[in-house]
């Protein structure tokens, strides 16, 4: 029987979730999808195909999810870090949400081969981050 090592990225239909979808599938991995409207998903897997079960069953289950410096309670109201003074409640709100999720996942799956963790990749050149990331 073939090994397979899954990969589910939310996402995924443009920006760090593309890439991140077509480096696994580079390095051999079983990349699914996710995206809000199926005909940018179906475009997108389409895309990564040109290049190259369940988390409480896999061996070596790994969930990454990419979060943001946005998303720590610690720097909602320090004027320190650089983050401050960007408002965006709705985006601050969900990856502060997104990293109390992982913290509960990666506790659900402590004694199994899965883990669980976040990421902040920082501001990236994306339709989202826009050009003047670096």
């Amino acid at each position: 029987m073939p090994q397979f090592r899954n990969a589910l990225i939310t996402g995924a239909k443009r920006g760090l979730g593309l890439e991140v979808a077509r480096q696994l599938g580079t390095l051999g991995q079983r990349v699914l999808i996710g995206a809000r409207h199926i005909e940018t998903g179906v475009a997108a897997a389409a895309a990564l195909r040109e290049f190259t079960s369940s988390l409480a069953r896999s061996r070596a289950a790994r969930v990454v999810n990419i979060s943001s410096d946005m998303g720590s309670l610690a720097h909602i109201n320090n004027p320190d870090p650089h983050v401050y003074a960007v408002v965006g409640p709705a985006y601050k709100a969900s990856k502060v949400a997104l990293n109390a999720l992982t913290a509960l996942f990666a506790k659900q799956f402590k004694d199994s081969p899965a883990k669980v963790n976040s990421a902040s990749p920082g501001w990236c050149r994306t339709d989202m981050g826009g050009d003047g990331a670096p």
